[in-house]
C-alpha cells in the first residue's frame, strides 16, 4: 500500500503527536488485564490516535509553510478594435510571437488587457475601449507567482477607465512596452463628437451641433443628417489641410412623442485609414408639451369668458373648467380628478361661499409636490379662505381688501430661458383692476409685472419642484373691449403658457425612472437600473417588469432584481455589433402603477474616434516603473533587455518568501481513511475476543 502526506510535516510536529498518542494508548489500557494482547491493543490505539491528530492538525501546519516567490516575465497584449485599424493586430503578433516561444509555458504569463488568458487570433480584438488598468490588477492578486518585468504591447490609444500608473508601481517591477503601428496621423475625416439636448419638447425646435474632424484633405465634404434612415439635411463644409476642427450645426423638430434616433455621417474620402468613424448616432426623447391643468373658478364672470377663448387658441395647453355655483355644488356636476395635473388655476377662487373641504383638498395636492398652483384674483375672493393655500402662493399678503381700483400694468421681467413672452406691450393695453391688498413677492419669487403704483401684478416663484405664481389683476376682458386699446389677439394666452412652462417641471410626477450604466455597454454588458422615488407611489410590496429589446431580436419580459427598497437593477450581455435598445418598466402592486421607458443608443465605433497612435502614456509607464521602449528592437535584443530586468529583480527579491494555504485534504485521502479504520478494527476485534466492553 501506497502512502503519503501531501505536504511534508516537520519532524518535531510527528514525534510530539506520537508521544501524546502513545500516552493516551496507555493511559486508557493501563488498569486493563489481558494475557498476551495488553501491548497489542495499546499500540493499535496509539496508531489510530497518531493518524487522527494529523488528519485535524495538518491543515493548520501546512497553513504556515513559506516558499520562495516565483518571478516570472509578464506580456500583455492589446485586445481592443483599435489593433484592427491598418491590422496592427498583424503587428502585434509578429511581435510577442517571438517571446512566446522563447519561454517555457509554464514560466511566461500572457495576458489581454482584461487580465484573462491572451488569444490573438482576429476575432480576439473585440473590446470596446483601451484600458490596461484591470491587467495590472489581475497581477496585483497573484500569490504563488509575481511579475519580475511586464512587456505591454499595443497601440498606446488608451481611452477608458483611470490613469493605469499608481497600480503599476504597485507591482514594483520595470514596465516596457513595444508601440504597434505608426506614430504620424493617417489621412482621415471623422465625426468626433455630436452635442445635442437628450430631450425635447414636441413641435420645439431643438439644437444639435456636430463636431468634425479632418487630417490631411481639401475640398468639400458633405454633413448629412439622418431620421433614422432618411435624410433630414445636408450641409457641405470646405476642408483646409492646415485645419483639423469643424463643425456643422442643425435643427430639428418632431410632431410625435418617444425616443428617436438619428445618424450624423460625413462624405467618404479616398484613403482614409478607416471609414468605421465617419458616422455616428444619437437618440432624442421627444417629450408631450401639452399641459394639463385644471381651472377652478368661483363663479361664471366675464374674465371666465375671456380665459376659455384666449386657452382655445393654444393647443399646448389640455384645460379642465370647474365653475362654482354654491356651495358645494359645481355646474359641470362632477367630482374634481386631481390625479396628475400639471396645474391647478385658481381663477376668482375661493370666495366666500367655496366648501372648506374642496379647499383643503387642493392644499393636499399641492402638498404632495407634484401640482403647481397660480392664483388669479378677482374682486369677490375670501382672502381668509385664501390663507388656507398661502403656504403656496409666490406673495405674503399682509393686508387684504376688496376694494378694487383701476390701474395699467408695466412688464419690467426680462426674456429667461423659460420665460420668452415678450410682456413690454402690456403697458399699452386697456387698464384693468386690481384689489386694494397689500402684497410683497417672497423671496426666490421674480415679479414680471407691476401695476401703475409699483405694486406686484405677475410674481412667479420656480425654485421648487412644484413652482407657483399669482395674478394680482382682474377684469382682463377690458383689454378686448376697446378695439383701439392695442391688445395683441392671444396675449394672455401665451403669457399663460410661458407662466406654465417657467413653474411645471413635467418629470416630476414620476414615480419610477430607469437608466442604464453606460459603462457596462462598452463590455458588452446591459445593465440597468430602476430607481423609485418612495414619495410619490402608493406601494406596499413594490415589483418592477420590464421589457428590453436588443437591436432587432425579439423582446424579452423580465423581472428585475431588488437592489433596495428604492432600486431594482437588471444585467446581462449582448451580442457583439448591437448598439441599440429599448426599454420600458413598469412598476407594479398597490394601488399605483408608474411607468418609464428608454431608448439607448451607444457609440460601439469609440475605438476608431481617435486613430494616431500614442506612446505618451506607455512612455509614462516605462519612465515612472524603470522601464524600457522596447518598439525598434529586435526578437534578441528585447530578450536580452526583458532577462537582465528578470535577473536584477530575481536578485533583488532573492530572500522574499510568500506564505500561502494550501488544504492537505486528508479526510477525502481514501487510502488515509482505511488505514485508520484497519486500526480501529482490529482494536474491535481482540477486544470482542476478550470479551472486554
Amino acid at each position: 500500500m501506497h502512502f503519503s502526506f501531501n505536504e511534508p510535516l516537520p519532524v518535531v510536529y510527528i514525534v510530539i503527536f506520537f508521544v501524546v498518542s502513545v500516552l493516551i494508548a496507555f493511559f486508557y489500557y493501563r488498569n486493563t488485564k489481558v494475557e498476551g494482547s495488553k501491548y497489542a491493543l495499546i499500540a493499535l490505539r496509539t496508531f489510530f490516535i497518531f493518524f487522527l491528530l494529523l488528519l485535524f492538525i495538518s491543515p493548520l501546519v501546512s497553513y504556515l509553510k513559506k516558499e520562495p516567490v516565483e518571478v516570472l516575465p509578464v506580456i500583455l497584449t492589446d485586445n481592443s478594435k483599435s489593433e484592427l485599424i491598418e491590422s496592427r493586430y498583424s503587428l502585434l503578433n509578429k511581435d510577442v510571437s517571438f517571446l512566446n516561444r522563447s519561454y517555457p509555458v509554464e514560466k511566461l504569463k500572457h495576458l489581454n488587457f482584461d487580465g484573462n488568458v491572451s488569444d490573438t487570433s482576429l476575432s480576439a480584438f473585440n473590446r470596446n475601449v483601451s484600458e490596461i488598468n484591470n491587467a495590472f490588477e489581475s497581477l496585483l492578486k497573484e500569490k504563488d507567482a509575481v511579475p519580475g518585468t511586464v512587456t505591454i504591447v499595443s497601440d498606446g490609444m488608451f481611452n477608458h477607465g483611470k490613469n493605469a500608473l499608481l497600480t503599476a508601481l504597485k507591482l514594483q517591477c520595470p514596465v516596457n512596452f513595444i508601440l504597434t503601428g505608426d506614430t504620424v496621423q493617417k489621412k482621415d475625416v471623422l465625426i468626433s463628437d455630436i452635442y445635442f439636448n437628450r430631450t425635447s419638447f414636441v413641435d420645439s425646435r431643438t439644437q444639435v451641433k456636430i463636431q468634425l474632424k479632418s487630417f490631411g484633405y481639401s475640398g468639400n465634404a458633405e454633413i448629412s443628417l439622418y431620421l433614422e434612415n432618411n435624410i433630414i439635411e445636408k450641409k457641405s463644409i470646405l476642408l483646409d489641410p492646415s485645419k483639423e476642427n469643424y463643425e456643422a450645426e442643425f435643427f430639428i423638430t418632431s410632431s410625435r412623442e418617444g425616443f428617436i434616433k438619428y445618424r450624423a455621417e460625413v462624405s467618404l474620402q479616398p484613403g482614409e485609414i478607416t471609414v468605421l468613424n465617419n458616422s455616428k448616432e444619437f437618440v432624442i426623447g421627444f417629450l408631450d408639451n401639452k399641459f394639463d391643468v385644471l381651472f377652478i373658478s368661483g363663479g361664471p364672470s366675464s374674465d371666465l369668458v375671456f380665459v376659455k377663448d384666449e386657452i382655445s387658441r393654444i393647443s399646448n395647453i389640455r384645460p379642465q373648467f370647474f365653475t362654482q355655483k354654491s356651495p358645494g355644488e359645481l355646474y359641470e356636476g362632477e367630482n374634481i380628478n386631481f390625479e396628475k395635473k400639471d396645474a391647478i388655476i385658481l381663477l376668482g377662487y375661493p370666495t366666500a361661499i367655496s366648501d372648506i373641504n374642496l379647499i383643503n383638498s387642493i392644499r393636499n395636492i399641492l402638498s404632495e409636490g407634484m401640482t403647481s398652483l397660480i392664483f388669479m384674483e378677482s374682486r369677490n375672493i375670501d382672502y381668509e379662505k385664501l390663507k388656507i393655500l398661502s403656504a403656496f402662493l409666490p406673495v405674503d399678503l399682509s393686508s387684504s381688501s376688496n376694494t378694487e381700483e383701476e390701474t395699467g400694468l408695466s412688464g419690467i421681467g426680462k426674456v429667461t430661458e423659460g420665460f420668452t413672452a415678450d410682456i413690454s406691450q402690456i403697458s399699452g393695453f386697456n387698464p384693468v383692476f386690481r384689489n386694494r391688498a397689500y402684497s410683497n413677492a417672497r423671496s426666490n419669487s421674480f415679479t414680471y409685472i407691476t401695476s401703475k403704483s409699483g405694486s406686484p401684478a405677475l410674481v412667479i416663484n420656480n425654485s421648487s419642484t412644484s413652482g407657483n405664481a399669482a395674478f394680482l389683476f382682474h377684469g382682463l376682458y377690458k383689454w378686448k373691449l376697446n378695439p383701439s386699446g392695442n391688445y395683441r389677439q392671444n396675449f394672455f394666452g401665451e403669457l399663460l403658457l410661458n407662466t406654465l412652462k417657467n413653474i411645471v417641471k413635467k418629470d416630476k410626477q414620476k414615480g419610477l425612472e430607469i437608466s442604464v450604466d453606460e459603462d457596462r455597454l462598452n463590455y458588452n454588458e446591459l445593465k440597468f437600473i430602476a430607481k423609485l422615488d418612495l414619495k410619490k407611489i402608493n406601494v406596499n410590496d413594490p415589483k418592477v417588469r420590464a421589457v428590453i429589446r436588443i437591436g432587432n431580436e425579439v423582446p424579452e419580459n423580465i423581472v428585475m432584481n431588488k437592489k433596495a427598497s428604492d432600486r431594482f437593477e437588471y444585467t446581462r450581455k449582448f451580442p457583439e455589433g448591437i448598439n441599440d435598445f429599448r426599454i420600458y418598466a413598469e412598476l407594479e402592486g398597490g394601488t399605483a402603477r408608474d411607468n418609464d421607458s428608454l431608448r439607448v443608443v451607444y457609440d460601439n465605433n469609440f475605438e476608431y474616434r481617435e486613430t494616431k497612435v500614442d506612446r505618451s502614456q506607455l512612455k509614462e509607464l516605462a519612465i515612472n516603473t524603470g522601464g524600457s521602449d522596447l518598439t525598434g528592437y529586435i526578437g534578441e535584443e528585447r530578450l536580452k533587455v526583458i532577462n537582465d530586468q528578470q535577473k536584477k529583480y530575481s536578485e533583488a527579491n532573492r530572500d522574499k518568501e510568500v506564505e500561502y494555504y494550501k488544504r492537505n485534504e486528508l479526510k477525502f485521502n481514501g487510502y488515509y481513511l482505511i488505514l485508520m479504520m484497519l486500526f480501529l478494527f482490529s482494536e474491535w476485534i481482540i477486544r470482542k475476543r476478550k470479551n472486554l466492553v
